[in-house]
């Protein structure tokens, strides 16, 4: 994502980041997950915090599906 303060070449791409959330959920339940250095000054048109709100909804969405809030 371009608005961090350390970029690394070579980083996970979000389809591989996506498929390690889809994953994790499909092992075992996921109770909390935390997207740490964004600096809004570098965001250029919030590119970084709509992938990260992307990641959010992908992980709420697999919880669902995975059956995490049924009574």
């Amino acid at each position: 994502m371009p608005a961090v303060n350390g970029p690394a070449l070579g980083g996970v791409t979000y389809s591989e980041a996506r498929k390690i959330i889809h994953g994790l959920v499909k092992k075992g339940r996921v109770v909390g997950m935390d997207i740490v250095e964004i600096t809004p000054k570098k965001d250029l048109n919030g590119i970084t915090a709509i992938t990260a709100c992307r990641f959010f909804v992908n992980l709420i969405g697999m919880a669902v599906r995975a059956g995490y809030f049924k009574k």
